[in-house]
């Protein structure tokens, strides 16, 4: 009982993954609606960054500046990754847990759907590793979706890209890697760029699936060769509560609540803290709801404004090959960013079959967490 009484992690994680009577909520921290709440109380300084402390709920919060205008390439490159210019997103931590960032859903309307495909459709397939390998065999690329085979996917649960990790001796190796996807790389360090983390290197991920009911228990991310480097994390689809608490379990967690497209980025004293989910919640509008950022409607938007892009980037290549600066643009745009996957997706398949993804979608949540491994 005294041991169980320091484990503070362990009971608010029992606390928010209780189904009966279901949990209070009220002291979770939303983020996607801080202008309801705030109450401004003082000012300071944290590294180079501004904040502003504001109490919301029982907790006290920062609201970071956001990051300075851009230029107009850091404005192009954030449209063909699907985000809204940087000097829009609203940054915000938390001031009993250093080092965390949260930035409510900062993409373009629409632009969830590319990167939910690619989870559900792409990245299991080989030479990706998923929990399924261990019971089937897959033929071909391994592609595991399909508008049938709903049962199959309810049973994926994870997938790992790059350095695949190995859950047994809880260990990555140079030996069992493949080829980190270049859209995944260049989304993560286009983000973790603008909020002042310059030399990350997307090495690894892990993809995972939740369906309702399912929990992530409490744990550290501790497997990486280097510790300095970031954390980053990206939710779509269905809502969930997430935990963060410090070095040790008997800190006392801070929930908020996750939604889709929302970011979370763990660094400095928070990339060693315990952190967990306990709760995936019911779509609020049925079963058979998805997010509204998920709608077929916002898809239509998306599509609309790729093309455009497409025509652009076709005009501007055509420029670029027959003016000198052709191998100078190459270097800044092509070298650390590759869109090549997202000017090349099949949006139209992608609006046509839309309906068999929302009924997928309807009872799960994908999470990306992306890392750096090595120096």
């Amino acid at each position: 009982m005294a041991i169980e009484s320091l484990d503070r992690f362990r009971g608010e994680f029992k606390r928010y993954k209780a189904n009966h009577p279901p949990p209070d909520f009220s002291e979770v921290i939303d983020f996607s609606c801080i202008e309801d709440h705030k109450t401004e109380v003082s000012c300071g300084t944290t590294g180079t960054s501004l904040y502003i402390n504001y109490t919301l709920l029982p907790f006290q919060i920062a609201i970071f500046d956001a990051p300075p205008g851009p230029s107009r390439e850091v404005v192009q490159r954030a449209s063909l990754l699907g985000m809204k210019p940087p000097d829009q997103w609203q940054v915000c931590g938390l001031h009993h847990v250093p080092g965390v960032m949260v930035v409510p859903n900062p993409f373009l309307a629409g632009a969830q759907h590319y990167w939910v495909a690619r989870c559900i459709v792409d990245y299991p397939c080989h030479p990706n590793v998923c929990n399924l390998d261990a019971h089937m065999t897959r033929d071909g690329n391994g592609k595991l979706w399909s508008p049938s085979c709903d049962k199959m996917m309810k049973k994926l649960t994870w997938v790992t890209l790059g350095y695949h990790y190995n859950w047994s001796t809880k260990e990555y190796s140079p030996l069992n890697q493949s080829e980190f996807p270049a859209d995944l790389s260049s989304l993560s360090s286009f983000i973790l760029h603008c909020l002042g983390f310059h030399q990350f290197r997307a090495e690894a991920a892990i993809v995972n699936y939740y369906q309702l009911g399912a929990t992530l228990s409490g744990h550290t991310d501790h497997s990486e060769k280097d510790l300095t480097a970031p954390l980053i994390s990206i939710s779509f689809s269905q809502s969930a509560v997430f935990l963060i608490g410090g070095k040790t379990k008997d800190i006392k967690p801070k929930a908020m609540f996750i939604h889709s497209g929302d970011i979370v980025v763990m660094s400095e004293q928070a990339r060693l803290a315990y952190h967990g989910v306990p709760k995936i919640l019911s779509p609020p509008g049925g079963k058979s709801s998805i997010p509204r950022c998920l709608s077929d409607v916002e898809l239509i938007q998306r599509i609309q404004q790729i093309q455009l892009i497409c025509v652009t980037e076709t005009h501007r290549s055509t420029d670029n090959e027959e003016s000198s600066g052709a191998k100078r643009r190459k270097t800044e745009v092509g070298g650390r960013y590759d869109f090549q996957d997202i000017l090349k997706f099949d949006y139209t398949c992608l609006q046509t079959n839309w309906k068999t993804f929302e009924q997928y979608l309807a009872s799960t949540r994908i999470n990306i967490n992306i890392r750096q491994v090595y120096h």
